[in-house]
């Protein structure tokens, strides 16, 4: 499978060694920090499942993504890219949902969280955020 380049400009037009399986493209989502002065990717990961017995069933990308913004981002020079791939290793673009909506807001990052659309970076907190099937099943 052919996985589509991030529409991102990066220093010295480096490539990335992205894996995506079949399987997980409709539940996986990806992000990434991205350095807009220096043009670099900072930190590359993906959400993930929590196990039994865990008040939540995944922490959501936008969560682990500030997590590292906090550890990594002292200067605030990061955005935060979001994006998932369909089965062609086509990227698709993802919005906050309500509960990540809140949480870009609380932290003052509504302005630097994006997701790709048709090639183009676009904002990722849209005007009514529907509600995680997480937080539908709790």
């Amino acid at each position: 499978m052919i996985i589509e380049p991030l529409p991102l400009v990066l220093k010295n037009n480096h490539t990335l060694n992205i894996n995506v399986f079949k399987d997980t493209c409709n539940v996986c989502v990806r992000y990434c920090l991205y350095d807009r002065k220096k043009k670099r990717i900072i930190k590359l990961s993906e959400n993930r499942a929590n196990g039994y017995g865990s008040s939540k069933i995944t922490n959501h990308a936008e969560e682990c993504a500030l997590k590292d913004l906090i550890n990594l981002d002292q200067k605030n020079k990061c955005d935060i890219y979001i994006w998932r791939y369909n089965k062609n290793g086509e990227i698709k673009s993802t919005h906050c949902c309500k509960s990540c909506t809140k949480l870009m807001y609380k932290y003052n990052l509504e302005s630097r969280i994006f997701t790709f659309s048709e090639g183009k970076r676009v904002n990722a907190i849209v005007k009514n955020p529907i509600e995680s099937l997480g937080n539908l099943i709790r």
